[in-house]
C-alpha cells in the first residue's frame, strides 16, 4: 500500500476512536484533550513570549482562567495525591492571599474552609472565611479534583478551583482552572483597585512591544487575572515537585519553590523571600492549631451524640 494511503488509514483509525459514538471519551475527557491541543506546542517548546500555557480573562462580571503543565506522577499518584483534603490545604496555603486552611473530611461532609486576605501575614480571626466543597471523578483516564464555593467577599460568588489530568502520549498532561463571578459591589471595587492603588500591576501575556522592542505586558482586571492564577499553578507545580522529598521537608521545600518560580517574574514581587517564608511559616502553624481545634470539637461533637 503506497505511504500516503497508509497514512491516510491511520488518520481514519484516529478519528474513529476519537469520533465513535460507541466508544466516545466523557466530555471532561474530550474537553482535557481539546486543552491539550492548545497547549502541547507551548508545553513542548516553550518561549520567553510563551514560557507556559496560560489563558485568564474577565468578561462582564466573570472572571476565569486556565493553566496547563506536565506532571512527573502517573494519573494513580496525583489522584491518591489530591484525593486527600489537608493536601489541599498544603497547596493553597502557599498563594500569598491564603491566611489558613482547615477541611473536614467524613461521608456526609467533604469541605475546605480557607481563610483569605492580604498579600502580608494576617492572623485568621483577621481574614475573610469561605467553605468549598469538595469533590473527585476518577478513572483509568481521567481524574478531577474539584472544589466550590456559592459565595465569597462583596457579594462575589461561583468559586471554582479545578485540577484535571490524563495520560497523554508517555506524560501526565494538567490543566488548571479558576473562575468566579463578581458582584456589582466587586466589580465596582475592582475597577477602583486598577484605576489607583494597582495601576501599576502587570499581568504575563504580552499584549505589544515598545519603540525599545521592550515588551508590554497585560494590565487592569486582565492583569490581575493573570496573577492570581499563575500564583495557584506555582502552588499545585511546588507541591508535586517535592512529593518525593521526605515529609518533614516537602512544606520547607514547596515554599521555596514557589518563591523562585514567582521570583522570575517581576509583576509577580509583592514580598521578599524572607518575608514570604516567615509569613507562610506563621501561617502554618495557625492551620495545625486550627484543625486540631477542629478535630476536637468534632470528636467531643460525636462523643456527645
Amino acid at each position: 500500500m503506497p505511504h500516503s494511503k497508509i497514512r491516510l488509514a491511520c488518520v481514519l483509525l484516529l478519528l474513529s476512536f476519537v469520533c465513535s459514538p460507541s466508544i466516545a471519551t466523557p466530555k471532561n475527557a474530550q474537553d482535557l484533550l481539546a486543552a491539550y491541543a492548545l497547549a502541547k506546542p507551548i508545553l513542548d517548546s516553550p518561549s520567553e513570549k510563551k514560557p507556559f500555557y496560560l489563558s485568564a480573562n474577565v468578561k462582564g462580571r466573570k472572571q476565569t482562567g486556565e493553566a496547563a503543565l506536565y506532571f512527573e506522577q502517573s494519573l494513580d499518584e496525583i489522584a491518591h495525591a489530591l484525593s486527600k483534603l489537608d493536601n489541599w490545604c498544603s497547596i493553597l496555603l502557599l498563594h500569598l492571599n491564603t491566611k489558613a486552611c482547615t477541611h473536614s473530611d467524613t461521608e456526609d461532609d467533604k469541605t475546605l474552609t480557607i481563610y483569605m486576605g492580604r498579600k502580608f501575614y494576617q492572623e485568621p480571626d483577621d481574614a475573610y472565611i469561605m467553605r468549598y466543597q469538595f469533590n473527585t471523578e476518577h478513572n483509568s483516564d481521567y481524574f478531577s479534583a474539584l472544589i466550590t464555593a456559592d459565595d465569597g467577599p462583596l457579594g462575589t460568588s461561583d468559586y471554582r478551583i479545578q485540577l484535571e489530568v490524563t495520560p497523554i502520549n508517555g506524560k501526565t498532561f494538567g490543566r488548571i482552572r479558576v473562575s468566579q463571578k463578581h458582584s456589582w459591589l466587586s466589580s465596582k471595587a475592582a475597577k477602583l483597585y486598577v484605576a489607583t492603588k494597582g495601576r501599576h500591576k502587570k499581568g504575563i501575556s504580552i499584549v505589544g512591544y515598545d519603540g525599545q522592542g521592550n515588551p508590554i505586558y497585560s494590565s487592569g482586571e486582565q492583569a490581575i487575572a493573570e496573577r492570581n492564577l499563575l500564583r495557584y499553578y506555582f502552588a499545585f507545580a511546588a507541591f508535586f515537585h517535592t512529593q518525593s522529598l521526605p515529609d518533614d521537608n516537602q512544606f520547607k521545600e514547596s515554599l521555596n519553590y514557589w518563591f523562585d518560580q514567582t521570583e522570575q517574574y517581576k509583576q509577580l514581587y509583592e514580598v521578599d523571600r524572607p518575608q514570604y517564608i516567615d509569613d507562610k511559616n506563621r501561617e502554618y502553624e495557625n492551620q495545625v492549631a486550627l484543625q486540631r481545634l477542629l478535630e476536637i470539637e468534632d470528636l467531643n461533637s460525636s462523643r456527645n451524640r
